[in-house]
This record gives structure tokens, sequence and C-alpha cells, in this order.
């Protein structure tokens, strides 16, 4: 069972997220047919040694929208920007600001010289953070909260510059104390497979790189500034 702590001032984590990871899926994460039979073989090794070590955790809180015009929102008196008008946020609503890691304990396990382990261990941190920690961690708030359907918008995607970083981080308190994840100086999150956002209802699902014109290797989904514009509305 998922150990759920809770503070004062709301913020809650997620710990002993379970890891049920496998080779095939990993290799549908790369989008590869199965034939490369050396990254197989790399995937299954690296999977029965990081399994037993793997701690991803997730550290969030149900925020309100105390302010929203066009591309400002506001939560609990700090202020963001977003690219999406239509998203049509409202005062009062209930929104979860969040900070998800693989953890650190992942990180000790390196192959120094060793190109392919080092390349198949970090496919397999994106599995572990998007396919365990960020799948349960919605889970979990559609189950808490009884909600339908969830989207995110994060710094550096839909958000925007990843300098709105601190006030995300300020929202959730000592995210390095609660989970060990720290901001660099250029605002970027150690260690690397970590993510963070903030996670609303919708009606449908929609991709946060959908909604964000930058362009990144890292991206989900293509831009497409004409989708789903109406998809805040319920009912």
């Amino acid at each position: 069972m998922v150990a759920v702590n809770n503070s004062e001032d709301g913020v809650k984590i997620l710990r002993d997220i379970p890891v049920n990871i496998d080779v095939p899926m990993v290799m549908q994460s790369i989008k590869s047919n199965g034939a490369n039979k050396r990254i197989e073989t790399e995937l299954r090794e690296l999977i029965e040694t990081v399994t037993p070590v793997v701690r991803p955790k997730v550290l969030y809180k149900a925020a309100q929208v105390t302010l929203a015009d066009g591309n400002r929102l506001e939560i609990e008196g700090l202020e963001f920007t977003h690219h999406v008008p239509s998203l049509s946020f409202s005062e009062g609503e209930r929104v979860f600001p969040y900070v998800a890691t693989c953890g650190l304990e992942i990180e000790a396990i390196r192959s120094p010289g060793d190109l392919m382990k080092d390349y198949c261990l970090n496919i397999l941190k994106n599995v572990i953070l998007t396919r365990a920690a960020i799948k349960y961690f919605e889970d979990h708030l559609k189950q808490t909260y009884m909600l339908q359907e969830l989207s995110r918008i994060g710094p550096g995607e839909a958000m925007g510059s990843t300098a709105q970083q601190k006030k995300l981080f300020s929202l959730l308190g000592d995210v390095e104390g609660a989970i060990g994840v720290r901001l660099s100086a250029h605002n970027m999150m150690v260690p690397e497979k970590s993510t963070s956002g903030i996670f609303f209802e919708t009606a449908v699902r929609i991709e946060s790189c959908q909604l964000c014109p930058n362009n990144c290797r890292a991206r989900r989904a293509p831009h497409d500034p004409e989708l789903f514009k109406t998809f805040r509305k319920k009912g």
C-alpha cells in the first residue's frame, strides 16, 4: 500500500509507489519493434537491478485559484502565466500543483563509459517517472477527489519559462527536504528525472505538449492551437 504523508499546510507525499514494468512496456515507449536484442538484454538486466531500489515519489497539494485573467493564473496568491487563454480557469477552482521524481536512489546506478547501458537506464527512468509515478498520481487524484478526467500544464511547456519553477516549488514548501528534488541555478530540477506542474479537472484529457508552442526535443505531441478549444467546459 502506498504511504500518504500529510503536513499541516495541506501538502501530501506519495511514497512506496508500485513500479511494475517489463521489457515490452519500455520498448513500446521508444517505439521499437523489439528487433534490437542488445537493448532488450540491457533493459532486462537493468530492470532486475533497478526495481528493488527505485523509490519514485510525488509531492502535491490541493490548492485554490485565487485569480484567473486570460493568461494569468494566481494560485494561493502566487501568480503564474500560461500560453492558453482558452483554459478559462475560474476563481475558487481546485487545482493540484505537484513535483514528481524517480527519486535519488536510482541515481547511484551508473555505468561510466558504457553508452548503451546509460542510454537504456535513461529510457527506463523516463518510463518509471511517467508510467509509475505520474500514472499512479493521476489515479490517486481521481479516486481521492472524485474527478473524472485530468490535464496538466507545467513550466517549460504550456506555462512558458522554467523560471516559474521557483513559485511552483514555493507552493509546496520544502520540496528537497520532502522528496529530494531541488532546483539548479537555471531552474532545472535535480535529479533530472523529475517533473512538475499543475493538474486540473477537464472534460477530456489534453496532453500539455499540444498546448505548448515551444520547440522541444522532449515533445510528446505536436502543438495544435485549434485543438479542444472548449475542452474546459463541463457537462
